[in-house]
């Protein structure tokens, strides 16, 4: 298992501040020796030196409470981090706050007024001959005696004090209490006649003498339990010396120390853009996705068999209490594409079979009308709450599965949400994104249907991944989408859930489509053509349908995901390191009851037409690659897979852009290629690096020399020929708005690797289209342009 990315996010956070405290500690090893200024102090009065040396120590100083403070609040906001992300409870975090704040201010505060403090050892006082007389320890050789009158040059009072009292702060000795009283003794005895002289007894003979005062001969942990002693005596006597500043900053740390942890509580930090947020900023800076009493997000997600069944996934801000779907056959989307069919055909008949066949369909029309509409009621769910990973607000996921459909066939329908949570009790929720009407349509099962899909990976929204999406939805017309890994970029971390909003919303915005009252029809009409003229006409129309704001009802695609490295944090990382992926995104509901299984597999297979499937896998963020080899050979050997083209998407490539090297391509390549050649993978669609890439046909990790004689390479894109048993194409690699540049690629490329045919940084979508006879697989850059092709011919 590697290092989660957010942990190495967090150790940046707190290793820069702290790098400066150690840089801090070899300034002053280097140019100041004696972080309190005292061993540099010159004995010979040089005043000018002192000077410079007092301004140099202020800058030290100043830099020195900089650079504490910064690596003080860098761990605490790590120990918050993993409060966050409950490797640590809150409680935990903010107890070690205090204390490592308290610690820290009540350490400046010993330092700072040591000198002060220190002074009170001396007393200075006029004898009878009134002369002034400097009292120092004994540890001090010899008192200094001034002339009463002070109008020498050469002395200056202050200095020769300040002298006195640092050599004695650097002595190694201290005084006792029976020294000190045997020399008061000795004084009154010799009966010198000095009136008014007071000795102070020092009242914390400790100070900073630790070392001298504890006998090395004692065991470690004695000597901690008398230096934490010590400590307590600094620290009650710096408060005693200056109260109400010792009291104030205590207070304002203490305020600090709680308030850290509060306002980091459920930290973010997620790439791609980089980006920080807390709980506290979220709140007040940020607009939430999921509203009360509203629905949040509604999607579907592809099921095992998708001609007679889909997979209903709802965001609600309300625990769900009941939910009712009523499901219709959509009959006026399915005269229209009848409709349309019978417009081909009259295109190449005689003028008497059109009207014949006219006359047909108004007679089927007619009896539709007149048959009683059949509706499907499903009042079955299941629900989770996301009240562990998500913390600012409730969040509760419901799945419905919508099973006993018609292959082929065009359906609407309406969803009822009651929650006893909102004001008056069983309130219906309001409609999501102002639609009450929903719609799809199941996939075909006819040995001729055509299927068509988008992929890409590694997603970030801007004005390129939208433009992508635009011109897929406008000018494609997927009937779902495939996103192979990275899909918000949100490292595992449960409080970046807002990257998730951010990207359904995307998903709801620019795939699925939106119908008005005026124009259903051709909405409709485009959703399922499979005629590319007739589908650029249709589409011009949804463009301007999207624009309309009277919005009737919404038309849903399916998605298809693979998990990728940032869904987890990093590769091999167990299920629980997952937060989302595997509660936002079911593709199958096979033993769903009360929850969801934590621990199923990252990895499924789908029929998406009688002579095409699609597997996802997992390039070891969860399961490794040889975890799913027994399960894939068991899969692909099944009557209902077996006779299909077997499309794959995972998220690391195993051949990737640059070289072959690394751990999970070689891997791959070891357990999932000679299981590819055996069942004959035309397409495998990659991601990860952020660019694009297309290999030359592989089999057994050689190129087929066959097919590249057949290639016929013209202008840009370049379109290949080959047979359904001549090796596999890896395509790729992840650039759905994430590359920094558009370079198109180059059909000349010499610095390409011995398995690569093309490779540039360019953002882009793949558009796939299969049939019973080939599979059509073609790249599209931001601006339109077609940037690669491969036509795959079957037997």
């Amino acid at each position: 298992m590697t290092v989660p990315y957010k942990i190495s996010y967090f150790l940046i956070f707190f290793t820069i501040p702290l790098m400066g405290a150690f840089l801090l500690l070899f300034i002053r090893f280097l140019f100041l020796e004696n972080k309190h200024h005292i061993r540099n102090y010159n004995h010979n009065g040089d005043n000018n030196n002192n000077n410079r040396n007092n301004k140099r120590f202020k800058k030290y100083f100043i830099l020195s409470i900089f650079l504490y403070t910064s690596a003080i609040i860098g761990f605490i906001f790590t120990l918050s981090s993993f409060s966050s992300w409950n490797y640590l409870p809150i409680e935990l975090t903010t107890i070690g706050s205090i204390i490592i704040l308290l610690f820290y201010t009540f350490y400046q505060l010993i330092i700072q007024f040591e000198v002060e403090r220190k002074k009170k050892v001396f007393k200075v006082r006029k004898n009878k001959n009134k002369k002034y007389f400097i009292q120092s320890p004994p540890s001090f050789n010899n008192g200094i005696i001034l002339n009463g009158n002070n109008k020498e040059e050469d002395y200056d009072q202050s200095n020769i004090k300040e002298n006195i009292l640092l050599e004695s702060l650097n002595s190694q000795s201290y005084v006792n209490e029976e020294e000190q009283e045997q020399q008061e003794e000795e004084e009154e005895e010799d009966g010198n006649g000095e009136e008014g002289i007071e000795y102070y007894h020092n009242e914390n003979k400790s100070f900073y003498n630790y070392n001298n005062q504890i006998d090395p001969k004692l065991s470690f942990l004695e000597r901690c339990k008398k230096r934490i002693v010590y400590f307590i005596k600094d620290i009650i006597e710096t408060i005693k010396f200056k109260p109400k500043l010792s009291i104030t900053l205590i207070v304002i740390s203490l305020f600090i120390s709680i308030m850290i942890p509060v306002l980091l509580n459920d930290v973010c930090i997620c790439s791609h853009p980089m980006n920080v947020s807390t709980s506290f900023t979220r709140k007040l800076f940020q607009d939430s996705y999921c509203k009360n009493g509203e629905i949040c997000f509604l999607y579907l997600t592809l099921p095992k068999d998708p001609s007679t069944s889909m997979i209903l996934q709802i965001h609600t801000f309300n625990k769900p209490s009941n939910i009712i779907i009523k499901i219709t056959k959509d009959r006026n989307q399915n005269r229209n594409e009848e409709k349309q069919q019978q417009q081909q055909q009259q295109q190449q008949q005689q003028q008497q079979q059109q009207q014949q066949q006219q006359q047909q369909q108004k007679q089927r029309e007619e009896e539709e009308e007149e048959e009683e509409e059949e509706e499907i009621v499903i009042s079955r769910f299941n629900f989770i709450s996301m009240s562990k990973i998500i913390k600012d607000y409730p969040r509760y996921i419901s799945y419905i599965d919508l099973n006993g459909l018609i292959e082929n066939t065009n359906y609407s329908f309406k969803v009822n949400i009651t929650s006893k949570e909102i004001k008056g009790g069983n309130q219906v929720l309001n409609s999501y994104d102002g639609v009450n009407e929903f719609k799809f349509k199941t996939f075909s099962n006819q040995s001729d249907s055509i299927v068509k899909f988008v992929s890409g990976g590694d997603i970030v929204i801007n004005k390129d991944s939208k433009d992508l999406a635009k011109h897929a939805s406008n000018n494609f017309n997927p009937d779902f989408i495939v996103v192979g890994g990275d899909v918000v970029y949100e490292d595992g971390i449960g409080s970046c859930y807002r990257r998730w909003d951010e990207k359904l919303s995307f998903f709801n915005t620019f795939f699925n489509l939106k119908n008005n009252n005026n124009n259903n029809n051709n909405n409709n009409n485009n959703n399922n053509n499979n005629n590319n003229n007739n589908n650029n006409n249709n589409n011009n129309n949804n463009n301007n349908n999207n624009n309309n704001n009277n919005i009737s009802s919404l038309f849903l695609k399916p998605i298809l995901l693979s998990i990728g490295n940032h869904e987890a944090g990093a590769f091999y990382q167990t299920h629980k390191q997952v937060p989302f992926y595997f509660k936002y995104f079911l593709f199958e509901l096979d033993g769903f009851k009360d929850g969801i299984d934590e621990n199923r597999n990252s990895y499924h297979i789908h029929r998406i037409a009688p002579h095409t499937s699609i597997t996802s896998l997992d390039s070891c963020v969860v399961s490794t690659w040889k975890q799913q080899t027994q399960w894939l050979d068991n899969q692909w050997s099944k009557e209902e897979f077996n006779n299909t083209s077997k499309l794959v998407v995972y998220h690391h490539p195993i051949y990737p852009a640059w070289n072959l090297d690394g751990l999970i391509p070689e891997s791959g390549r070891d357990a999932m290629v000679p299981l590819f050649d055996r069942f004959k993978v035309p397409f495998v669609l990659e991601n990860h690096e952020h660019l694009f890439r297309r290999t030359k046909p592989l089999k057994a990790n050689k190129i087929i020399e066959d097919s590249l004689n057949s290639t016929t390479i013209s202008t840009t894109p370049t379109s290949t020929k080959t047979n359904i048993s001549q090796g596999t194409y890896y395509v790729g690699s992840g650039s759905f708005g994430i590359s920094p540049t558009n370079t198109i690629p180059s059909n000349n490329d010499g610095s390409l690797p011995w398995y690569l045919a093309k490779r540039s940084y360019c953002n882009h979508l793949w558009y796939v289209t299969a049939s019973k006879k080939e599979i059509l697989v073609e790249a599209f850059a931001p601006n339109g342009d077609k940037i690669d092709k491969i036509n795959y011919i079957k037997n």
